[in-house]
């Protein structure tokens, strides 16, 4: 969708739901099954696309520590996404066309307003870090920080924060360099920029950078100034994307 100028124009992707079925999906799932099968690939895309996922045939799951083994694997592959378990498929459609995350408005799947909403969500999730210079990484960053993680093939979810204003222009070069070398599903973000008052979107599908938008909210006075990427991709190497994003800040580029 966000690879297709015409259809940007036109149109305002609301959600994006994926349907994981829970009585076989663990066999496709890296992270339970401890190996890769010809559709892992296809299976973790899909949720890592996804805005909403419905995990269906949970009643065929045998009990509950196994329904949050899989919640907790789907999280793993895409932190941002809400799952809603459920039989038949059978929830309400208000959750699915208001937003199973309770939004209050109609904020589209991959606008600049929902990567505000899903970044301090998942920051919250995470918890925040005790070191307020230090950058927070999500737990899968932490699992995933060895060398052999690195060159997995497994598709996870990163999310890295530091604090202070970035430069722009350095940023932008990262950004583009990042996502060229590394294999990246998605990115979102909230960026903080030298010069701007008011908070910044990042979002990129692949290698399409979609620009750095604004998000309508503003910096409050005296309020700590950071800013937040999620990544979804493979092999990702949680210290290298750190040590990128604090090389963008403002007095690594004087």
């Amino acid at each position: 969708f966000l690879l297709d100028d015409a259809l940007r124009r036109r149109l305002q992707l609301r959600e994006v739901v994926a349907v994981v079925d829970a009585a076989n999906v663990s066999r496709h799932l890296q992270c339970l099954a401890g190996s890769r099968t010809k559709l892992t690939r296809l299976v973790e895309e899909q949720i890592a696309f996804a805005s909403l996922v419905l995990m269906n045939k949970v009643d065929r799951a045998p009990d509950e520590a196994t329904r949050a083994k899989l919640v907790q694997a789907i999280q793993t592959v895409n932190r941002t996404a809400e799952v809603l378990q459920c039989t038949y498929c059978d929830v309400d459609p208000a959750l699915v066309l208001e937003g199973a995350g309770g939004f209050k408005e109609p904020v589209g799947a991959w606008s600049p307003g929902r990567a505000l909403l899903e970044v301090e969500r998942i920051h919250l999730a995470v918890g925040p870090s005790s070191d307020p210079d230090a950058a927070s990484t999500s737990a899968a960053a932490s699992a995933s920080a060895s060398e052999a993680d690195a060159s997995s093939d497994e598709v996870r979810c990163i999310s890295v924060r530091i604090h202070g204003e970035l430069d722009l222009d350095a940023f932008n070069r990262w950004a583009i360099r990042t996502l060229s070398e590394m294999d990246i599903l998605r990115a979102k973000g909230v960026l903080a920029v030298s010069g701007r008052h008011e908070k910044l979107a990042f979002q990129a599908v692949h290698a399409a950078f979609d620009g750095l938008p604004s998000l309508g909210a503003f910096w409050q006075p005296g309020e700590p100034r950071f800013s937040e990427v999620v990544v979804i991709g493979c092999g990702l190497q949680p210290r290298l994307l750190e040590i990128g994003l604090r090389r963008c800040l403002v007095e690594e580029n004087k």
